[in-house]
């Protein structure tokens, strides 16, 4: 996996990840995904240790809203990334005592199979999570605890 960048924002918890495609004549090729590079690659830091235990994908057709939505029992974080269409990745911070909390961010992610990268959006434990979409979209994202249907909530 070749890792471009990790750029922290305005809610410093919450990571993107730029990796790299490579495109040909035929198409591109991407790996989007290796547990040993997000554990030791000096960009991902904040990746060591995260274990994943569910992966989901999701469709949703332009105008529509989702979340923002968090669980308790297992607490779990996600790492998100727009397969093709465009997202805007909605982050509350619910993190009772927390400096930042009730501030909520946007990060915009398009991504269209002519790019040559892709992103994902780290939103650990103690956050909610949500999207726009802007036009149809498909989603992936890698969940650190499996869904526990009575310990979730939405905002």
């Amino acid at each position: 996996m070749k890792l471009l960048t990790a750029q922290q924002l305005a809610l410093p918890e919450i990571k993107v990840i730029r990796f790299a495609r490579f495109p040909d004549h035929r198409g591109f090729f991407t790996e989007h995904f290796r547990k040993s590079d997000f554990h030791a690659n000096p960009l991902t830091p904040f990746m060591k240790g995260v274990e994943f235990y569910q992966t989901n994908e999701s469709f949703s057709r332009a105008r529509t809203v989702r979340g923002l939505h968090f669980q308790w029992n297992p607490y779990m974080g996600k790492l998100v990334r727009t397969v093709d269409g465009h997202m805007l990745d909605l982050v509350l911070d619910i993190r009772k005592g927390s400096p930042a909390f009730g501030k909520i961010i946007a990060y915009d992610m398009p991504s269209h199979r002519s790019d040559d990268f892709n992103e994902w959006i780290w939103v650990p434990p103690g956050f909610a999570h949500g999207n726009l979409f802007l036009e149809d979209t498909a989603i992936e994202y890698f969940c650190s605890g499996e869904w526990s249907p009575q310990c979730e909530a939405g905002i």
